[in-house]
């Protein structure tokens, strides 16, 4: 092979049109030679990172993390595949909530619904009132490998008919709004296990489909409410969180008065 290429071989060899050569050279990750009429001739150095930096699209990177990962010299590539992790469970955790909620419509239909396309809008709009679907989506990834994300998702499909989502997230806010005015509380008391009761009808939607593990796996999500910024409300507080889990512990125990 000669190891002075023009741009057509090139394009040959690696698969990638003309247009995206130039885009390539544009983002820094060749660098081909010039001849006097400024045709663009590359080198067997070129052709191998073309075709790394393809491996790596493969995989999501942006064109710039890739320009950096072929740069010269040493380089930490644990916090760009850290990074590139993350945004893969953040999309598949979407694309689970999504297959879930068109496998529902799908039931729906079978069971013979009229779902047009204006149902079908409602229906996702009122999935995503309860908090920021996306934003969401990012946390559960922290601590919900993908089957018990796609548990928890089908389980959130898996509700009935008619079942109306803003009323439901409104009864979150509403009884932590109650638990956070009652505040301090003995954990063992009749009004806190009386919280602790409502809090539990609250889950029974959910509780009847959703495994152990991923309760498990969302009670650590909860543990860690302070560390996930102002984009995700779920309707009650750390505070409120915290006592909750004390006042349960407490039934478990035995040591309610």
């Amino acid at each position: 092979m000669s190891d002075r290429m023009e741009i057509g071989e090139v394009a040959r060899r690696t698969g990638l049109s003309l247009r995206a050569l130039r885009h390539y050279e544009q983002c820094g990750i060749v660098a081909p030679l010039r001849t006097t009429g400024q045709r663009r001739v590359y080198r067997a150095d070129d052709l191998a990172r073309l075709n790394a930096a393809t491996a790596l699209k493969r995989l999501g990177f942006p064109l710039k993390d890739i320009a950096a990962m072929l740069a010269r010299g040493p380089l930490d590539l644990g916090p760009l595949i850290a990074a590139r992790i993350a945004t893969l469970e953040a999309q598949a955790a979407e694309l689970a909530t999504s297959r879930a909620l068109l496998l529902s419509v799908r039931g729906r239909i079978d069971r013979g619904e009229p779902i047009d396309i204006v149902t079908l809008c409602a229906l996702i709009r009122t999935g995503e009132e309860p908090v920021n679907a996306a934003d969401m989506a990012k946390i559960a990834a922290r601590y919900l490998d993908l089957k018990d994300r796609e548990n928890f998702a089908e389980s959130w499909a898996a509700l009935p008919a008619g079942f109306d989502q803003a009323a439901y997230a409104q009864a979150w806010r509403d009884l932590g709004a109650r638990i956070e005015a009652a505040l301090p509380l003995d954990a063992r008391s009749a009004e806190a296990q009386g919280f602790v009761d409502a809090w539990m009808t609250l889950l029974q939607p959910f509780a009847r489909t959703a495994s152990p593990q991923v309760f498990a796996g969302v009670a650590r999500m909860y543990d860690e409410m302070d560390q996930w910024g102002d984009t995700v409300d779920p309707g009650f507080s750390k505070q409120v969180w915290d006592f909750i889990k004390l006042a349960a512990a407490a039934r478990m125990t035995g040591e309610v008065k």
